[in-house]
């Protein structure tokens, strides 16, 4: 990065800290940054060590885009809602569609070589290894490289997570999405106890979260589904309920209802535990009758059978 651009960066955070009336010393200790750092990218005068300025821009509520582009002195906004589009396409469609889609992204955008944008082609190339070539390990491998572009002390030389620094720390969307699906890696390699322990380590670091209310609102229902999972499977039904009735709570409070139908079902399976099996009935039913107005006929169908021969629930 040269020193002109520095320099612009160095202005335009320190504007920012000023507007959320922060002093330095208060912004340090939020992004974990030695003073002297943030005062050095506030002068423009660090040409390096770019991971110290990625946890600033999540606390000011800067973008990666907005940072990206004003690194390359153009807007490259269209990369990343290209990346968006494949993410979204990878997740419900072929994933052999979705590498031809990466090949494509790094024909036209190969010149960009910042830390953030090769994290989210590595996030891309992950999920086709994850769930195309099903090796798991390589994926999390992936995800690991990914994540140690823009974070310092949140993984070891030796892969090992501090779920602490996690908690404690405030992520971009991209780290967040990488750091689910490193938990949701070690649920499909058979380390539930790790994969708990990181969902509770991003719940907790979400809920700090409240300067990027979108990233919240996007994430925060499967968080809420995630870990009521792993409670239900470790027969913590009290504590599934009171995480799937605040997951509703949030759903119906932010009107993002992505989820809403998973939440539903792991209610009635921690009532139905509870030994509450009328309104038990009642959230399966809810459930079902969301995935049926999606047109989600399987899934649907499945929740139909599942509550028929579990549960002894008739479901319409």
């Amino acid at each position: 990065m040269d020193e002109k651009t520095m320099k612009a960066i160095g202005v335009f955070i320190k504007e920012k800290r000023k507007q959320k009336s922060l002093t330095q010393k208060i912004l340090a200790e939020m992004a974990s940054c030695n003073i002297r750092t943030l005062q050095r990218i506030e002068a423009g005068t660090v040409t390096t060590y770019l991971h110290n300025i990625y946890p600033i821009l999540s606390i000011l509520n800067i973008s990666h885009e907005e940072f990206d582009s004003m690194c390359y002195g153009k807007d490259i906004r269209m990369f990343y809602s290209d990346v968006e589009r494949i993410w979204d396409m990878g997740l419900v469609k072929s994933y052999n569609v979705m590498s031809k889609m990466i090949v494509k992204l790094k024909e036209e955008y190969g010149e960009l070589d910042r830390p953030t944008i090769k994290q989210a082609m590595l996030l891309l190339e992950g999920a086709v290894l994850c769930d195309e070539a099903k090796d798991y390990s390589a994926s999390l491998v992936a995800m690991f490289e990914a994540l140690k572009l823009t974070t310092v002390g949140i993984i070891s030389d030796k892969h090992v997570i501090n779920y602490r620094k996690v908690g404690d720390r405030i992520f971009s969307l991209y780290e967040y999405r990488i750091l689910r699906f490193i938990a949701n890696l070690y649920a499909l390699l058979d380390e539930p106890k790790k994969s708990f322990e990181l969902d509770k380590a991003i719940a907790t670091s979400l809920e700090k979260d409240t300067n990027n209310y979108g990233v919240q609102k996007r994430l925060m229902p499967v968080m809420y589904f995630s870990l009521s999972n792993g409670m239900i499977d470790d027969g913590d039904y009290a504590n599934a309920l009171a995480l799937t009735e605040k997951g509703l709570h949030f759903c119906y409070q932010t009107k993002e209802f992505k989820h809403l139908g998973n939440l539903l079902w792991n209610n009635g399976k921690a009532l139905y535990y509870l030994g509450n099996t009328d309104k038990a009935t009642t959230s399966f039913q809810e459930s079902y009758n969301f995935f049926i107005s999606k047109k989600e006929y399987d899934t649907a169908n499945h929740l139909q059978a599942t509550a028929r021969d579990k549960y002894n629930v008739i479901l319409r």
